[in-house]
C-alpha cells in the first residue's frame, strides 16, 4: 500500500544519522508516526516502532523527540505494552537509548515505563535480546539518583534485578543487573547518611547503549 511504500521510505531515511535532524524538523512526521503507533495494524506499528528506534541512535535529538514531540512517548509506552513481539522489541530499543539521556529519564519514569521495562525483563516470553535491552535500560535510569524511588515503589522491579543478578545462566544481564543494584544501593546509602546527589562513582558499568550513533570518546 502507499502507507506502507512512505514508512518504508521514512525507515530509511531514520538510518541515516545526518538525516535524523532534518527529519525532526518536519513535526507532522513525527506526530503521524506516534498515532500510527496507537493503532492495530501490526505492519504500520512495527515499522514506525523501528523508525523510532533508529531515531533514538542520535542521543543528539533523543530530548526532542521525548520531550518536545506531542504524543511520542505515550504512543511508544502503549506499543511497547500491547504491540506484537517484534515491534515490542524496537520500542525497547528506543527506550534504552532515551534513558541513556539524563534530561528524559524522569519523563519517561513519570509515563510509567519502568513496570514496562521490568515486564520485559521478567517475562518468560522475552527474547535474549529483550531481557539484554531491558536490563540494561533499568540499569540506565539507576544512574540517576531521582529515580530511586519511582523504581523501588515499581512492582517486581527491584525483585527482578536481584533475581538476574543471580542468574549464572544469563552471561550477558547478569553483571548489567549487578551494576545497577550496586548504584541503587550506594543511592540508598548516600540518601540515609547525607541526603546528598552526588554522583555515585563506583558503578562498574556506563549506561547500556543500542546501536548508538556516539563518539568513542564519550565512553571513555
Amino acid at each position: 500500500s502507499i502507507g506502507l511504500t512512505a514508512l518504508g521510505v521514512l525507515l530509511k531515511i531514520s538510518r541515516v544519522k545526518e538525516l535524523t535532524t532534518k527529519l525532526l524538523e518536519h513535526k507532522s512526521v513525527v506526530s503521524t508516526v506516534a498515532k500510527i503507533l496507537c493503532t492495530q495494524k501490526e505492519e504500520f506499528v512495527t515499522l514506525c516502532a523501528a523508525i523510532v528506534a533508529n531515531l533514538s541512535r542520535n542521543p543528539d535529538i533523543c530530548v526532542q523527540l521525548v520531550l518536545r514531540s506531542t504524543g511520542l512517548k505515550e504512543a511508544l509506552k502503549k506499543a511497547a505494552d500491547t504491540g506484537q513481539a517484534k515491534a515490542k522489541l524496537y520500542c525497547q530499543y528506543a527506550l534504552q537509548n532515551f534513558s541513556c539521556v539524563s534530561a528524559c529519564r524522569q519523563e519517561l519514569l513519570l509515563l510509567g515505563v519502568a513496570e514496562t521495562i521490568t515486564r520485559n525483563a521478567y517475562n518468560k516470553g522475552s527474547s535474549a535480546e529483550m531481557k539484554k535491552s531491558a536490563i540494561s535500560t533499568l540499569h540506565n535510569f539507576c544512574e540517576d539518583p531521582a529515580s530511586l524511588i519511582m523504581l523501588t515503589n515499581t512492582p517486581r522491579c527491584i525483585a527482578t534485578l536481584i533475581a538476574v543478578s543471580n542468574d549464572v545462566k544469563s552471561p550477558d544481564c547478569q553483571p548489567v543487573a549487578k551494576a545497577a543494584l550496586t548504584c541503587l544501593s550506594g543511592w540508598f546509602c548516600k540518601s540515609a547518611s547525607t541526603y546528598g546527589t552526588e554522583k555515585n562513582e563506583g558503578t562498574p558499568i556506563r549506561v547500556g547503549r543500542w546501536n548508538q550513533w556516539i563518539d568513542a570518546k564519550l565512553d571513555e
